[in-house]
């Protein structure tokens, strides 16, 4: 049933009788013309208070207690927790920090976040789409409809992974294992579950390291990574750094103070990293975002090991016969007349940006299938699943979503990280068993 909002005049009624019958039926789920109905949104906090519940309940506390409370902080941020009424938002604050084990100042300092966090999100949705450009969502307008069509029809009956890699492939002959460690670390900034993944190709110099990087970076849309040289620092200083942002450097120096920085971002991939400095005589607090991966193709290993650990390492093929392969793509690159940027790289960003419209929880229901041997190494196994969990990510269209978290299936894992996937250097600590179950 419609009523139209008449006016007070038409009801002969003073304006308070007017606006109490007004909001008398619109409890009663009528929509009077001037707005939703309570009816029409009864249901809709309900769920995402269920939804935000599942998805606290599927966290689990950091091994370090000092963690915790970035863990916390990055799933407001991450969950629909903002979306909340106060009270429910509070009520679920309160359970987390207590299944965490936090401190009351603890408690306290997160509420505070929260409110902060509320009211930049009411700031942010009364911006105006033109303030907006570069987000993911209002970069698809920049496609053409053919692109989108393509990327769509990919995404939900083929196989993304795939299309991915063929077209790097094309661009770059050889080094498939490159290309599926970068791909693997791209889709790991998507992914809230996952502790990231790093890339740092090795080989001797003039093999293809830079260029095998540098070209999965044209498949990607420009907002989503940024390349060149950097300070210890500067990454704190960046003006417009955002989560989730592939950070690539040719030539990286690995000093103390970056390797200071560096440890520090990557050991708690989901929280901010923070930098406390003083700046004209006041204290002042600078951020890295949360879910950055680095790439790094310099010549120079990373000469700390804690730190070298944490990235995935392939080798460029150095063997003469690529040489020969090398050779033969560069002149046949000298005939090719297609535009560097070509429908098929346009269909890649499409992928990514339509993929990038949210976060995602991914989990592993046939993880008691794998047998893992090399269990002295205690963060190969973690790295191992979070690869698991990035090559779902590019088949998440053809996933349902349960309990806000989606699954890894076992029939694609047999066939791409089994049979496909030749960069997993730790392959040969793991084996399968009853498949059929």
């Amino acid at each position: 049933m419609t009523t139209s909002a008449a006016s007070p005049e038409d009801w002969k009624l003073s304006t308070n009788e007017y606006n109490e019958a007004i909001r008398s039926l619109e409890n009663e789920g009528i929509d009077t013309g001037r707005g939703e109905t309570k009816k029409d949104n009864a249901d809709k906090p309900g769920l995402l208070y269920k939804q935000c519940l599942e998805e606290m309940k599927e966290l689990v506390p950091d091994d370090d207690e000092d963690n915790r409370p970035g863990q916390v902080k990055n799933f407001i941020k991450c969950s629909n927790l903002l979306k909340l009424n106060d009270d429910d938002a509070r009520e679920i604050i309160i359970k987390i920090c207590k299944k965490f084990r936090l401190t009351t100042k603890w408690e306290t300092n997160i509420t505070q976040t929260y409110k902060r966090l509320k009211v930049d999100a009411t700031n942010e949705n009364s911006t105006s789409n033109a303030e907006q450009k570069d987000e993911p969502g209002d970069a698809l307008s920049k496609y053409p409809e053919i692109i989108r069509e393509q990327a769509y029809k990919i995404l939900k009956e083929g196989d993304p992974l795939k299309f991915i890699l063929d077209t790097w492939n094309l661009r770059h002959v050889g080094d498939r294992n490159i290309g599926e460690n970068c791909l693997c670390s791209v889709a790991s900034t998507y992914i809230i579950n996952t502790r990231g993944l790093h890339v740092k190709p090795s080989g001797e110099s003039g093999k293809g390291k830079s260029d095998a990087v540098e070209t999965v970076l044209i498949l990607l849309p420009e907002h989503k990574y940024i390349s060149g040289s950097m300070s210890s620092k500067s990454l704190y200083y960046h003006p417009d750094l955002k989560s989730g942002t592939i950070i690539y450097s040719d030539d990286a120096n690995f000093t103390d103070d970056t390797i200071a920085t560096l440890k520090q971002s990557t050991s708690n991939f989901q929280a901010p990293c923070k930098h406390r400095t003083v700046v004209n005589q006041e204290y002042a607090e600078y951020l890295i975002p949360e879910r950055c991966s680095y790439w790094f193709s310099t010549v120079d290993a990373i000469p700390d090991p804690q730190l070298a650990n944490r990235f995935i390492n392939g080798d460029v093929d150095g063997s003469k016969e690529q040489d020969k392969n090398v050779y033969d793509h560069i002149k046949a690159s000298e005939l090719d007349l297609n535009l560097p940027i070509d429908d098929d790289v346009l269909i890649c960003r499409c992928i990514f940006d339509i993929l990038g419209k949210e976060l995602y929880i991914i989990k592993i229901p046939y993880i008691n299938a794998i047998e893992w041997t090399n269990i002295e190494n205690r963060r190969n196994f973690p790295k191992f699943l979070d690869i698991l969990r990035s090559v779902t990510f590019f088949s998440i269209m053809q996933r349902g979503k349960i309990n806000g978290y989606y699954l890894s299936d076992i029939q694609y894992f047999t066939n791409w990280i089994e049979k496909s996937f030749s960069f997993i250097p730790i392959s040969k600590y793991f084996s399968v068993k009853c498949l059929k179950s």
